[in-house]
């Protein structure tokens, strides 16, 4: 190997810790502002769920290039969000189906009676039943990934994800089953502005 292709992925690979700890920081932040009575602050301008679906599969696919991702796309998914935000979520929920599942991940959002709903399942064990009634609360987890470290993240991408819908007048859910669990986030396509 050459002395620069040595040096690209080390610098890489720093880059990639570099934005995960960055992640980490905003979460805890996230955590710290909403436990203290704070609203996650958003911004509402018009967007493409199939667009920032698609973006949040590609970020996904960039850091875990041996995933299966399937994206479907159903409806006029136009409407008015936090981008970033939404992204942050989808992302979120994707990089768990990674961490904690295997096999194919299937990404589905679709437009109904003016609600947009993006569904996010993959093959792997079902989450422990035990686990499901406080899977979307901070610092906590059903079970623990395979990776350590921080790879392992802390607990926090579930609650920063109900955080997320929340703030977009809409909410998240998990079924959980033999064949994998499949989280269902719905928001209103135009959700009234923030206070």
């Amino acid at each position: 190997m050459s002395r620069q292709n040595k040096c690209g992925g080390f610098l890489g690979g720093w880059a990639r810790g570099a934005v995960r700890m960055k992640q980490m920081i905003d979460d805890l932040l996230i955590f710290t502002r909403t436990r203290l009575g704070d609203l996650l602050p958003v911004g509402f301008t018009a967007q493409n769920m199939g667009r920032i679906c698609s973006d949040a599969v590609d970020e996904v696919r960039a850091s875990y290039p041996d995933a299966r991702i399937d994206l479907r796309l159903d409806g006029d998914l136009r409407g008015r969000w936090d981008g970033g935000r939404i992204g942050q979520l989808i992302v979120n929920l994707l990089t768990n189906a990674v961490r904690y599942g295997s096999g194919q991940i299937v990404v589905e959002a679709s437009a109904r009676d003016g609600w947009v709903m993006v569904a996010v399942a993959n093959e792997g064990n079902p989450i422990p039943e035990r686990g499901l009634p406080t899977l979307f609360d901070p610092l906590t987890r059903a079970t623990m990934p395979d990776r350590r470290g921080m790879a392992a993240g802390i607990g926090l991408g579930l609650y920063i994800c109900r955080c997320i819908a929340s703030a977009h007048q809409g909410t998240i859910s998990v079924v959980s089953s033999a064949a994998g669990p499949r989280f269902t986030v719905a928001i209103p396509a135009l959700p009234s502005s923030p206070a």
